[in-house]
């Protein structure tokens, strides 16, 4: 189990390092949250990649 955790762990940190992105309509689509115990978003969030760093 901790293994996979670690490979997660290294594959999302290459993934936010290597590659410029922003939220996809930022502006006409502000995220909205669910309030439990963790936030939770109420829809799906979209990415866009703007360039390879």
């Amino acid at each position: 189990m901790n293994l996979s955790y670690m490979e997660a762990y290294v594959f999302l940190g290459n993934l936010f390092r290597r590659f410029d992105m922003s939220l996809h309509n930022a502006d006409q689509y502000p995220l909205r949250w669910k309030d439990y115990i963790a936030l939770h978003l109420e829809d799906d969030v979209m990415i866009s990649i703007n360039s390879i760093r």
